[in-house]
């Protein structure tokens, strides 16, 4: 199985000067898939660290806005595949060196399971590790 990432904001824009980033796009994403689509977006707190901008979140009930969606590099067989991918995304997204971590208080890494990733189980297994990483969010 392969992920697709999903991004709004700056993760696929913003340069950083240790360029964990720009190696996270390089060395995980295909970029030759890139497309537009379709997301419901809505701004959410304003960014202390960002020049006083909003964060862009996901929302159900936001008008859509236009996202990236990207192939994975790096095909998924198994949790521990995804956990993986999981924690390279974040460390793109929180701008730190890799870690075990996929939260912080004012954000996380979400997944949603296609029909071969739901029949393999992952959805159960994801939300197993998900609760025991207690992070300040709830898994649907």
């Amino acid at each position: 199985m392969r992920i697709g990432v999903l991004i709004v904001g700056s993760l696929f824009r913003k340069q950083d000067e240790i360029r964990i980033r720009a190696a996270w796009r390089s060395n995980r994403l295909d970029l030759a898939s890139v497309t537009h689509v379709d997301a419901p977006i809505r701004y959410g707190r304003r960014s202390q660290g960002w020049g006083d901008t909003f964060t862009m979140i996901l929302d159900s009930a936001a008008p859509n806005g236009r996202a990236l969606l990207a192939s994975g590099k790096t095909d998924v067989r198994s949790l521990g595949d995804l956990l993986d991918e999981a924690r390279w995304l974040w460390s793109a997204e929180d701008n730190k060196p890799l870690s075990d971590r996929f939260y912080r208080n004012w954000g996380c890494v979400a997944a949603l399971f296609g029909p071969k990733a739901i029949a393999a189980g992952f959805p159960e297994q994801w939300r197993r590790d998900f609760q025991a990483a207690n992070p300040p969010f709830h898994v649907l």
